[in-house]
């Protein structure tokens, strides 16, 4: 990551120095400190989560001790549009972990399969020490650098891509470092710590370069985005102009260009004497001057690009206001990134570390889980791309979002059995399956059931038995003993028992690749449920990542046994109220997961909140919502006018409420396309509710902004592949039979092959229906000027370039016109095809010049 070269190209130069920092604030990027301390870890048998534990209190231990307070901004998903894509496929090829081969050692394998784990365990880690934290949508760089900007600070990070936004940043130690006493007498009277920081003014004073230029700098070298050979000829071009020294050819060109940079007056004159028209053609992005969107007077304008590193804001360049519970869930750190690519429409990436080429990958045990977490956050119904490694080749799958799940901020507003029953829901779980269980055993139990499901061929009670003795040895001393429904002395005496345990290598002979493997899949899963969990409050009660799963250990209690008996052949027997506890809890485990959660139908709503007891405890947004939904049921031409009243007489307290009356209508339209006209009228009579902000920019929301939302996210496309070149431009062209047959032939057995074709084949046509009704719902948006015209036009050009987020350029009229190919695709009815083709001519009339005095009717 970052801009090829640069750090080498600093370093020789001498503009990375050795200063001491103290008393002062500090941003820190995540996601670099996470590997950097993860890189630490040596292969003990202690326990992999235990010891990034401690590395990682270590580290703030030392910041504290210094007077720093740090800021820690995670990384979402990858912002992986059309351009960026092959970079990290390329990126899967070669830099992915190896999977563990030949005779190793457990621990070894543990610290392979952790990254998954850990990352949860370092927000959880974060929050015990009262470290600020935030997880934005997609990358941190661009928040983390107006982060600084806004506290007069520095970030903390080895992603070279900090030294071209203009903000002072210190490096990460790889090692820990010493801290020193300061003397009272200098500026460091406190104690300090000794660190290598950049100061961007050295580098412009040193070739005469003004901050506007680094943008140069961060994209002509080559990074992700842009490949290095595509400035093969202007660097051929330099090296006429200028003398450059011998050296390494990616340091010869970065010295070339800041050169070259210097002998120019301004960022405008270098552009004029380089063309870097191939760029704009090809689809680059790069951000040259641009003229404003047109306005017709009447819709707002398009959002600045100032405005789209908010992080209530969507994909670089969207401007949209999203979700608000997806917002939270986010910013807690509780998604993972390939939830958050499912919601936008980007491919998932899945990293498996630990791997036996003949079993099936084992990342892929947690995206069934994973595709209902999604759709719980707000991915729409269809089938999602993944791209995962496996018998070290690069494959492209499909999922399915299948599930329809209830609308999360509708869930959260119900209150804790409203939590209760969708996290349940999400589970697979039947309502009463855990409830006889302990309190702490519950959320461990239902991944285990989840678990099981997935590796039924391949797992065993014996198993479900090891994880949970491992989970009851790695419990706190301080847990409540009737948390776990044991004795106070039972849990000692297995806490002592197995201690000697926890810090003894295993032998070579007694480690099991095919036990290893089982052990990742369930360690995906559990990650995954504890994200449920954590999404919907915490519903569950949950441990500590560090107070639950110990691999060494749980191979030592019989995880990786091939005797399939009550006991297992474990190092360290338990006793009588132990084994009892562990009988029950694993026939429950049993008795649920041989229950069938997933119905054979592809498509069903699992859950849908039920209505209080008490409807004065209800929450009032909830009872708006319900008056809406019984106003829509019966809506008609006859009786549009007396509800017109009930309508005005509506409103929403909180963002929560806005979001659910929106979905409200869009699901309407779902229901019944036809009904697109009286529900747009609807949306007339309610676009001017508003409701403060929670997010950090405070200000309001309006009902028409969250619509818009709910509009884009519904027109997009059903499912997209690799990026395709054609014509110049990159485009990630719809999926098609070839893609479905090539997923099919991964899958072995022949039912399961044909179960997956019929959910598949359900979910398309499905995702089919949904753009199709969201696209009249539109059309009858756009003519009573709901939606602005550039918000239209970009709801447009997600269906028609396909590319998951906003290309820089705007399509062309003819492009636009070229819907028909799209509509041939969804088969519309002619009152459809006639709504689409009136967006279609509105939108491209609106591109060449002002908007016409009235939209089309």
């Amino acid at each position: 990551m970052g801009v090829g070269g640069l750090t080498q190209f600093l370093q020789r130069r001498g503009l990375l120095r050795e200063e001491p920092i103290s008393r002062c604030r500090l941003v820190i990027d995540g996601h670099n400190l996470f590997w950097v301390l993860f890189g630490r870890i040596a292969n003990v048998p202690g326990g992999v989560c235990q010891e990034f534990t401690r590395q990682l209190k270590t580290f703030f231990h030392d910041l504290r001790r210094c007077d720093i307070y740090p800021l820690v901004f995670l990384d979402g998903t990858s912002d992986c549009d059309c351009h960026k894509l092959p970079s990290i496929l390329q990126r899967m090829k070669s830099e992915i972990e190896r999977p563990v081969q030949g005779n190793i050692t457990a621990e070894t394998a543990e610290k392979k399969s952790c990254p998954l784990l850990l990352k949860t365990l370092f927000t959880q880690v974060l929050r015990n020490l009262g470290i600020p934290f935030a997880e934005c949508l997609f990358e941190a760089d661009l928040p983390c650098a107006a982060m600084a900007r806004r506290l007069g600070c520095a970030v903390m990070s080895n992603d070279s891509d900090f030294f071209t936004l203009g903000v002072t940043c210190v490096r990460v130690p790889v090692r820990r470092v010493s801290i020193k006493l300061g003397d009272p007498d200098s500026d460091h009277s406190s104690s300090f710590m000794t660190c290598t920081v950049f100061r961007p003014q050295r580098l412009l004073d040193a070739y005469h370069i003004t901050q506007d230029m680094m943008s140069l700098v961060a994209v002509v070298p080559g990074n992700d985005r842009f490949p290095r050979w595509l400035f093969d000829d202007f660097f051929e071009e330099l090296r006429g102009e200028c003398n450059p020294p011998e050296g390494e050819r990616q340091l010869q060109h970065l010295e070339m260009l800041m050169h070259w940079l210097g002998s120019q007056p301004s960022l405008a004159a270098a552009l004029e004497k380089v063309s870097f028209d191939f760029l704009r053609a090809a689809e680059f992005g790069v951000p040259l001057a641009d003229e404003p969107p047109a306005r017709d007077g009447v819709a707002s304008p398009e959002p600045s690009a100032a405005q789209s590193g908010d992080a209530s804001r969507g994909p670089s360049g969207t401007g949209l206001v999203q979700p608000p519970a997806l917002l939270r869930a986010v910013a807690r750190g509780a998604v993972p990134g390939s939830c958050i690519s499912a919601v936008f429409g980007l491919p998932w990436r899945l990293w498996p570390a630990v791997e036996e080429p003949s079993l099936p990958c084992s990342s892929r045990a947690a995206v069934p889980l994973l595709t209902r977490l999604a759709a719980l956050l707000g991915a729409p119904v269809g089938p999602l791309v993944l791209f995962t490694r496996h018998q070290r080749q690069l494959r492209q799958l499909l999922a399915s979002c299948w599930w329809r799940a209830p609308l999360l901020e509708r869930v959260l507003l119900g209150g804790a059995e409203s939590h209760r029953a969708a996290a349940l829901a999400a589970l697979r779980l039947r309502p009463g399956a855990l409830a006889a269980l302990p309190a702490l055993l519950r959320l461990p139990a239902a991944a285990l059931v989840e678990w099981r499901r997935v590796t039924a061929a391949r797992s065993g009670r014996h198993q479900v038995r090891a994880v949970l003795l491992t989970l009851l040895a790695m419990t706190p001393a301080g847990t409540p003993p009737s948390a776990l429904g044991l004795s106070g002395a039972a849990m000692a005496a297995w806490r002592a028992r197995t201690a000697p345990l926890r810090a003894q290598a295993q032998r070579p002979s007694q480690f099991s690749l095919s036990a290893m493997h089982l052990y990742c899949e369930l360690l995906g899963v559990y990650v995954a449920a504890c994200v449920v969990n954590e999404v919907l409050e915490r519903p569950l009660e949950q441990l500590d990542v560090e107070h639950t799963l110990h691999a060494s250990l749980a191979m030592r209690l019989g995880f990786s046994s091939a005797h399939q008996g009550e006991k297992g052949n474990g190092e360290v027997q338990p006793g009588a109220e132990l084994e009892e506890l562990v009988r029950s809890v694993t026939d429950a485990i049993e008795d649920e997961a041989t229950t069938d959660g997933d119905d054979t139908r592809a498509i069903v709503p699992a859950w849908k909140p039920t209505r209080g007891r008490d409807v004065v405890s209800e929450h009032p947004d909830l009872r708006s919502v319900r008056a809406l939904t019984g106003i829509l049921n019966k809506l008609t031409d006859a009786s549009q006018a007396r509800l017109t009243e009930k309508l005005r007489g509506l409103s929403a307290q909180t963002e929560d409420g806005l979001y659910a009356l929106v979905d409200a209508v869009v699901r309407r339209v779902l229901a019944d396309p036809n009904e697109s006209s009286k529900c747009a009228n609807v949306c007339v009579i309610l676009q001017d509710l508003e409701v403060k902000s929670a997010g950090a920019r405070g200000g309001t929301v309006r009902f028409g902004d969250l619509l818009l939302t709910r509009l884009v996210l519904g027109v997009s496309p059903a499912c997209l592949g690799l990026p395709r070149c054609d014509g110049g431009s990159w485009r990630r062209a719809p999926l098609g039979r070839a893609d479905l047959l090539a997923h099919l032939a991964t899958v072995p057995e022949r039912e399961e092959r044909l179960r997956q074709f019929r959910r598949l084949a359900a979910v398309w046509r499905e995702a089919e229906r949904r753009q199709r009704a969201t696209l009249r719902l539109l059309a009858a948006s756009s003519r009573r000027r709901l939606v602005p015209v550039w918000a239209a036009r970009r709801c447009l050009e997600r269906l028609l370039g396909g590319d998951g987020v906003t290309r820089p350029p705007a399509a062309g009229p003819a492009e636009l016109g070229s819907l028909d190919l799209h509509v041939e695709w969804i088969s519309p009815s002619p009152a459809e095809r006639d709504d689409l083709q009136q967006l279609v001519d509105w939108c491209g009339g609106a591109q060449n010049g002002p908007a016409p005095a009235q939209p089309p009717r």
